[in-house]
């Protein structure tokens, strides 16, 4: 819970998990009452990155990108074991809920510790897609207001 190394084996057993399978409204009751779990959690344990991180999914899962930031970003706050899975999605997701905000200045930073903590360049690639698109939008725009001044003006 406080972001030391957990160790860990190695075990012959497969478990599926389908909770997270139903409609989206049984998504959002469910995170809703992952929301009311962590909180009491906070509470009475006090902050810890995981609980933080989870707190960050749960609001992801409702689309609140907002509050996800803000508990990830907390969470992100701890000096944290980059090898450890639940870090590596915290900062994948963390940048998802920011690309989900356009917070294009703080997705820029997170690309320079990006290759430290995550497992896939998914995210960096769709940043660096994100940041070409705006790109390409300005020089559009810029092309239009210069045939539109040619074309009424000169």
């Amino acid at each position: 819970n406080n972001g030391d190394e957990i160790k860990t084996i190695d075990v012959p057993i497969i478990a599926g998990h389908s909770g997270y399978a139903g409609s989206e409204d049984d998504k959002k009751r469910k995170s809703e009452r992952n929301i009311k779990l962590l909180m009491m959690d906070l509470m009475e344990n006090g902050a810890s990155p995981y609980t933080y991180y989870q707190l960050g999914k749960s609001y992801y899962m409702q689309k609140d990108y907002e509050k996800a930031s803000e508990y990830f970003e907390k969470g992100l706050e701890y000096d944290l074991n980059p090898k450890l899975e639940y870090v590596q999605d915290m900062v994948e997701t963390y940048g998802y809920s920011l690309l989900n905000q356009k917070r294009i200045q703080e997705m820029m930073f997170l690309e320079n510790v990006y290759n430290e903590f995550a497992v896939s360049v998914r995210l960096v690639l769709e940043i660096r897609m994100y940041v070409l698109c705006i790109m390409l939008l300005v020089i559009y725009l810029r092309f239009l207001l210069l045939a539109f001044i040619t074309l009424f003006f000169i």
